[in-house]
């Protein structure tokens, strides 16, 4: 199905029009038969002019191919797709939705979903099959890869359109994906053997195609993934086949909006802008194939040093977020998994020498204010150290979802608190919950949504950060939530999360409010705290719940009154979860607290203890204390016990006036006694 989007100088590529653009250097390896392609190719003889043409690029790209094929070598293998299955055209199209063809590939196919079939045009299934043939050069690898690209390249104008008008062969992601899948291929296949004509033809083409296509796409400055990988694959389109006359326009159109997501796009401390795991790797990636490809031919001139610093700036912030084993958060667009990859990755960007710690100390807790973090620890990267991370950045869109003020618990080797995030593919129906406040580990406040139009109000505000030997403290509050005219019941609320973490044990104390704006209107709020786990929870008694399995986590409430529900149930688990992993299914538990209905009208909220245990359970408790001039759920005072010994933490978050303690006034936001002899700390 052809669209004017795409039109044939895209599409259609006329003989004419190919061998008319491409402009014969004066001098280099391979010329000769550069020229001989450009004069059989304008005296209409196909077959011999594609030869010539194949024969060039493979003495004249041998530094091509040496990167290409170490590149494809020593990328990680494909999670679902193997190589003999691409020869039974067994495709894993899009995630491990698997599909078995008969003769031939359909590539029509709507088995993968609507925004999955273009994922299934990415072809990263065929790099198994890619990579074997270049390791074996097994003749059943090569016809069977020459089948597909042929097959493909005829299957162009044939394609619906399911989701959008993008075409999925030259659409943006797909022509970036597809320069990575298929150069390596055909230059295995011209340095194996003469192959046919119409096969060089179909990759070429399809190249030219893929170029035009992107560089269409460079009108402005777009956030976000998509334009990074365009003018990845720009660059490198443009320096793989510097004979094309276009090739110097690719290359700074690529290299004009390169540059300015480099300045305007990565946080100071290297995180990515759309505050996903995932995608920030992908946009890395496509600067480090940049970088490579530099390096390979010709170097980046005066930029290439600020590349190079951007990328190690961007590689230390996973460094320093990833948990325990180099594990990633699945925050937003991701999956709970290795990041061992993005580490393996980076190693080749640093001195020879560097640790895999990539010079920051992964045993120290931090905020990472820029780009909106927080990230407590008591231990390195070892899989018994406790690791909690927390979101307050500002809503950064589609990947980043409504998620602020999450919490994950990360302790004894396992994720025992951790936000219910995407794990199969965009067509899923849960595709849609779990993009809500109420899949991740948040306070929601019931019957009442997101403010989504000003992302600023989606972002923690009054954050506050305090990190010592003992103890870290984080408190950060937002104003997601406003008053709706067509919601009654809605209202203008102010939401703080304040969480204390004791590094000896390893436990924490989340203290959280709700509270109107408007005063002294009545609170009228029902309120819950949702926590999801890969592991079931189960309600041990008034306000008191667990995970299961074991190493496990104990959750204990400060307050039982009024703390009307404490619910457990699934998330998604069994054969509900299409794309298994380690952990993949989630549990949740809620719970629920409303105030008496007409005359309370202060603040709503939780004070949880998080107490990760391996072994039988532990007697663990939490209450609150009597503390002069407390403020319920604004400024109180706990008592914590747990086999380490009785711990007392006061808390004043936001430093209201006349809070005293032990007859002195407490001015600061927190003040931690450690029993058995462990210290004290005061918090600002």
């Amino acid at each position: 199905m052809k669209s004017k989007n795409y039109p044939d100088s895209i599409c259609d590529i006329s003989e004419k029009d190919f061998w008319s653009h491409i402009r014969v250097p004066s001098k280099g390896e391979g010329v000769e038969h550069l020229v001989k392609a450009v004069r059989l190719g304008l005296a209409g003889r196909k077959d011999a002019a594609y030869k010539s043409l194949a024969e060039y690029h493979r003495v004249a790209m041998k530094d091509i191919w040496d990167l290409e094929r170490d590149r494809i070598e020593r990328e990680p293998v494909h999670p679902y797709q193997k190589a003999e299955d691409v020869l039974k055209l067994k495709i894993a199209g899009y995630m491990d939705h698997m599909v078995q063809f008969k003769a031939k590939i359909d590539w029509n196919c709507g088995v993968f979903g609507g925004i999955g079939w273009y994922g299934f045009h990415y072809l990263s299934w065929l790099n198994p099959a890619v990579r074997r043939f270049i390791e074996r050069r097994e003749e059943r690898y090569r016809d069977c890869l020459v089948g597909i690209v042929e097959s493909y390249y005829a299957a162009r104008n044939s394609l619906n359109r399911p989701v959008s008008r993008l075409h999925p062969v030259y659409y943006e992601l797909t022509s970036w994906n597809k320069t990575r899948t298929l150069l390596p291929l055909y230059l295995a296949l011209i340095n194996e053997g003469e192959i046919a004509g119409r096969t060089v033809e179909a990759f070429v083409k399809l190249f030219l195609g893929f170029a035009r296509s992107l560089k269409r796409c460079q009108k402005s400055y777009r956030e976000g993934n998509h334009q990074i990988a365009g003018c990845s694959g720009l660059f490198r389109l443009a320096r793989v086949f510097p004979e094309f006359s276009e090739s110097r326009s690719w290359e700074k159109a690529a290299m004009r909006y390169l540059l300015e997501h480099l300045r305007r796009e990565f946080f100071s401390d290297g995180g990515h802008g759309e505050r996903c795991w995932g995608y920030g790797f992908m946009s890395l990636g496509g600067f480090c194939d940049v970088y490579d490809m530099a390096q390979c031919r010709g170097g980046l001139g005066k930029d290439q040093g600020y590349f190079l610093r951007k990328i190690r700036n961007a590689f230390r912030w996973f460094a320093g977020t990833l948990g325990p084993d180099e594990l990633k958060p699945e925050y937003g667009d991701c999956h709970l998994g290795s990041g061992s990859d993005i580490i393996d990755k980076a190693l080749r960007y640093f001195p020879k020498g560097t640790d895999r710690d990539l010079g920051i100390d992964r045993s120290r807790s931090c905020l990472l204010k820029p780009s909106g973090f927080a990230i407590m620890r008591n231990g390195g990267g070892e899989s018994a150290s406790a690791y909690l991370n927390i979101t307050f950045g500002k809503f950064a869109g589609w990947h980043s979802h409504m998620d602020v003020l999450n919490l994950n618990f990360w302790a004894l080797g396992q994720p025992l608190i951790e936000e219910a995030g995407r794990f199969d593919s965009y067509d899923n129906p849960l595709d849609t919950l779990i993009r809500t406040p109420e899949y991740h580990n948040v306070v929601t406040i019931d019957g009442q949504h997101f403010e989504a139009d000003d992302a600023d109000d989606v972002r923690g505000r009054d954050v506050f950060w305090h990190s010592s030997p003992e103890i870290d403290y984080f408190s950060a509050c937002h104003l997601a939530y406003k008053y709706y005219r067509l919601g009654s019941e809605s209202a203008n609320a102010v939401v703080r999360r304040t969480v204390v973490f004791v590094k000896d044990p390893g436990y924490s104390l989340v203290f959280d409010s709700v509270r109107r704006l408007e005063s002294p209107e009545p609170a009228g709020l029902a309120i819950t705290q949702n926590w999801h786990s890969p592991f079931a929870f189960t309600v041990a008694g008034p306000g008191l719940a667990r995970t299961k399995d074991r190493p496990a986590m104990v959750l204990a409430y400060a307050r039982t009154e009024n703390l009307r529900r404490l619910e457990a149930g699934v998330d998604f688990a069994g054969d509900e979860v299409t794309v298994k992993s380690t952990w993949s299914d989630r549990y949740y538990l809620r719970a629920r607290r409303w105030m008496p209905i007409a005359e309370y009208t202060g603040t709503v909220g939780f004070a949880t203890l998080l107490y990760p245990f391996k072994g039988a359970t532990p007697k663990v408790t939490i209450r609150p204390v009597e503390a002069k001039g407390a403020e319920l759920f604004r400024a109180e005072a706990f008592e914590v016990k747990t086999p380490r010994g009785t711990d007392v933490i006061v808390l004043n978050p936001e430093r209201l006036d006349g809070l005293i303690w032990k007859g002195r006034k407490l001015s600061a936001r927190c003040l931690v006694e450690l029993g058995r002899g462990r210290g004290k700390v005061v918090v600002g």
